[in-house]
């Protein structure tokens, strides 16, 4: 039995976990091309062992487009 406030691990395959980032990043109004490239990035660096910069990041990119922070469509 699981104690409260305990995080558990679930492991995906990278591709999903590409799918599901890109899929994040383009419902904030990325294109798909764009999408695609961070969401290989992030689970690259997870792969990598670099998790700081892995999908950890991907709820600080979408806030900073939702911001205007960052432009979810680039010139």
């Amino acid at each position: 039995m699981s104690k409260p406030n305990q995080m558990s691990q679930s492991y995906v395959m990278s591709d999903d976990a590409v799918r599901f980032a890109t899929m994040i990043m383009i419902g904030k109004g990325v294109n798909n091309e764009d999408a695609a490239i961070i969401a290989e990035c992030l689970v690259e660096a997870d792969l990598r062992g670099v998790h700081t910069h892995g999908l950890s990041r991907l709820p600080v990119y979408v806030e900073r487009v939702q911001r205007g922070m960052v432009k979810a469509v680039p010139k």
